[in-house]
């Protein structure tokens, strides 16, 4: 209870941006149901997306062998997310590799000591103004042929009426799984190492960063142990 009190402003402004983006017009009522329903058609059973376990592969079982792969991917995943990102007119935030001190906090408070199922060491941020744009981006993905995308869970998509936003204390994005299959990849083993791809709105990002609601998100998930 103390830990969720600790994010109820940050819920209540990111409901605040919600209500505001739904209430623009009809225009956006309709953009939220196009994009809804590109997802549904990507990651239906006649979709793109494919079938695969939320697993990194055996073959990177060690802590030194799944960084060192991640280390060595991140440039090109990295570069083939940006290019789609500016060309449909949204800002790119790329991240580093996830900490090593924060990757072993969650594989021994979530993932039961087993790091294959860190499967976010990679991650990327792509920000749009509109549902729109955020559309024809997640589209471009799925239709790049060196991108592969994983089906997710319908909680990963979060423009969503039916999706419950106290999950994540209010926030709103959209969460997808790839894999970049390319010569280069297969060669080195890396076309099947999951990467998380992070698509969000200007608004919600903004309140995210500036407004004090990712802070707020890991103090919560602090005293959660997440």
């Amino acid at each position: 209870i103390e830990a969720d009190s600790m994010v109820q402003t940050d819920m209540q402004a990111y409901d605040k941006i919600w209500l505001k983006l739904k209430g623009k017009g009809e225009e956006d009522g309709e953009d939220l149901a196009k994009l809804k329903a590109c997802w549904d058609e990507i990651m239906g059973e006649d979709g793109v997306a494919v079938h695969g376990r939320k697993r990194q592969p055996e073959c990177f079982g060690t802590v030194e062998n799944l960084f060192h792969a991640a280390d060595t991917i991140n440039a090109l995943f990295h570069s083939k997310l940006k290019r789609i990102c500016i060309a449909l007119g949204g800002k790119f935030y790329k991240a580093d590799v996830k900490g090593e001190d924060r990757a072993m906090q969650k594989v021994f408070r979530s993932y039961k000591e087993d790091i294959l199922r860190l499967t976010d060491l990679n991650r990327c941020s792509l920000v749009f103004k509109t549902f729109d744009d955020i559309r024809e981006c997640l589209a471009a993905i799925a239709a790049d042929p060196s991108i592969v995308v994983l089906k997710m869970k319908k909680s990963k998509m979060r423009f969503d009426e039916a999706y419950d936003p106290a999950l994540s204390g209010g926030y709103r994005d959209v969460q997808i799984a790839v894999r970049i299959d390319t010569e280069w990849t297969r060669k080195l083993s890396l076309d099947k190492l999951l990467l998380e791809v992070q698509l969000h709105q200007h608004a919600f990002f903004r309140q995210k960063v500036s407004g004090g609601g990712h802070k707020g998100y890991v103090l919560r998930r602090n005293m959660l142990a997440m």
